[in-house]
């Protein structure tokens, strides 16, 4: 896996560059400029050219049976299950193998990635009706795992819409429940010798069951877990849990790391494609440690932040209690404090109305493209909400199209399995973002995650936004809500990227969860509504048309209280 071309897609590995399609290896050079982001990008590249002792460990080491790779985002979990699936296939290449995932963007990513990894081994390409890289659902289009193993079992499979409106947000676990009863009566069968998931932490319950069933002893099943890749869901769920227990009570699945043998669980301790002052920031933003109203939200337990790469520098890391923790030096490699400076990692800038955002990134992305001498292919523009997506895509790429720069919107204008393409930058909704990277990341509208219903998902979304990018984050936004988010930006510059808050006793956690939790549509709408009204009571008090004393006494001693309590705050 070394020296490998830089060629098809747009993200780097270890063990493979695969990046601009020019067929160039990592040895050359094509940039002018010593120090343009494309030489840095370059050099970096050439750090991570080839796989660091725990990748290089949770490629080689296979256990015949159960294995999970685990780490934060960017530690190479993917490469790792990519490398697994091409040594299988080369050594085994008579078996079904499969290799799956919830984002199907992450379908260009795998093939790319298996390609090269395979040609490594046999130099020749995969034969790709026994390495399977498929979508865990399937579609009309193509099959799945979930439409695969209805196929074995003669039933039909359900499509998402159908699911939807029979299981709503859990359509996915309901249907991999009904095909659990058919395949308990049928009893198991081989469907495949070998699967490796990707995005493990997304799967339920009952789709590892329905795997356990379909891939025989030795259950050749890889999965590999993100430690932390919603800051809201931290907790990783046993084997126990996800395979359940035989009929003695006994647990079907339990990893043990044993000298001379290879680990059944492995732990990928360094984050590859983060900065550590962009780290940092995901993480202060996301939790609003530095939020003028207070925190959004917390880890429940203090233990997670060794966990995921921090360490204390100061206090006490308890509930209750005050501390600072920083990134460690041992979770990130050194080559990013040599190659990049913190106020070029991450930059915040506020405009006055949309259209000013979109020409100042159209701008900005035609000197990346120029005096940066990055490819289309290194940048990602994200939009922090779906739901507007289109409208806020259609802006973005008229705006570029105006610098005469070719824009695609991922999975609306391409297919859904692509994410990136060559000489177009890719834009898209944070949730087809997941699962992917680039070099330069530009967030736009990022005022939509400072404040609303909501918030914890909100501010999830910056949080998951900012750790798409390698190099460079730029957060883009408008109005005063902008300003208040790029203030937070500034604290976290101005503490060093160390963050330093109150830890929050077990009630003010279960707090802050309730106040900022998900809602349903028709919850949202009621509180919409009331707002609306106590506006129109606050104007009409304000404007002296109705008298304060007209209002109930309880409500006024209570909007007293709120507006001494808004006063110590701000103080």
């Amino acid at each position: 896996a070394r020296g490998s071309l830089r060629g098809l897609s747009n993200s780097t590995y270890k063990g493979v560059i695969i990046g601009r399609v020019t067929g160039v290896t990592v040895g050359s050079d094509l940039t002018i400029k010593e120090n343009s982001r494309g030489a840095v990008l370059r050099r970096i590249e050439r750090e991570i050219a080839n796989l660091d002792q725990w990748q290089n460990r949770g490629a080689i080491e296979y256990a015949d049976g159960p294995q999970r790779i685990r780490g934060l985002a960017g530690s190479g979990k993917t490469v790792v299950l990519a490398l697994k699936a091409a040594y299988l296939h080369a050594r085994h290449p008579d078996w079904k193998i499969a290799v799956t995932f919830q984002s199907r963007s992450l379908y260009q990513q795998f093939r790319d990635l298996i390609r090269r990894f395979t040609y490594d081994q046999i130099e020749d390409e995969p034969d790709w009706s026994n390495l399977l890289v498929m979508h865990a659902w399937g579609s009309a289009r193509e099959l799945g795992v979930y439409s695969t193993v209805c196929l074995k079992y003669g039933v039909a499979p359900k499509d998402w819409r159908t699911a939807d409106a029979q299981y709503g947000s859990r359509s996915f676990e309901g249907v991999c429940e009904e095909l659990n009863v058919v395949i308990k009566e049928q009893g198991g069968a081989r469907v495949f010798d070998a699967i490796l998931i990707d995005e493990a932490q997304d799967f339920p319950t009952a789709f590892y069951r329905m795997i356990y069933r379909v891939v025989p002893s030795p259950h050749r099943i890889m999965w590999a877990y993100d430690d932390l890749q919603n800051l809201g869901s931290y907790e990783m769920r046993s084997e126990r849990e996800l395979f359940g227990d035989d009929e003695h009570g006994h647990a079907l699945v339990t990893l043990r790391n044993e000298a001379d043998r290879a680990k059944e669980d492995i732990v990928l301790p360094v984050c590859y494609r983060n900065t550590p002052w962009a780290l940092a920031t995901a993480h202060a933003l996301g939790f609003g440690i530095y939020r003028e109203a207070g925190l959004a939200n917390m880890f429940e337990e203090p233990s997670i932040w060794p966990r995921i790469g921090y360490e204390k520098v100061n206090g006490r890391l308890e509930l209750g209690c005050s501390v600072t923790v920083r990134r460690s030096k041992e979770s990130y490699p050194s080559y990013f404090e040599d190659l990049v400076k913190p106020d070029d990692a991450i930059v915040c800038a506020v405009f006055g109305d949309a259209v000013s955002q979109y020409e100042a990134l159209a701008a900005e992305i035609s000197r990346n493209l120029t005096e940066d001498e990055l490819d289309a292919s290194d940048i990602l523009v994200v939009l922090p909400s779906a739901y507007t997506s289109r409208k806020v895509g259609a802006a973005v790429m008229a705006a570029l199209s105006g610098k005469g720069i070719a824009a695609h919107l991922a999975g609306v204008t391409t297919s859904r399995d692509e994410m990136f393409r060559p000489n177009s930058v890719a834009v898209t909704h944070i949730f087809r973002a997941k699962g992917n990277e680039a070099p330069m990341v530009y967030v736009i509208n990022s005022e939509y995650c400072y404040s609303g219903f909501e918030l914890s998902r909100r501010r999830n979304i910056l949080f998951t936004a900012i750790t798409r990018s390698r190099c460079w984050v730029r957060l883009f936004g408008v109005g005063a809500d902008m300003e208040a988010l790029c203030s937070e930006v500034k604290k976290v510059f101005a503490h060093n990227f160390e963050l330093e808050f109150t830890y929050p006793d077990d009630e003010e956690i279960k707090r802050l969860a309730h106040a900022h939790r998900d809602m349903s549509e028709g919850e949202r709408r009621e509180w919409e509504s009331k707002i609306g009204t106590m506006k129109d009571v606050v104007r009409a008090v304000l404007d002296g048309e109705l008298p304060f004393d007209a209002l109930p006494r309880d409500v006024r001693e209570e909007l007293r209280a709120l507006g001494t309590k808004g006063e110590k705050k701000l103080k």
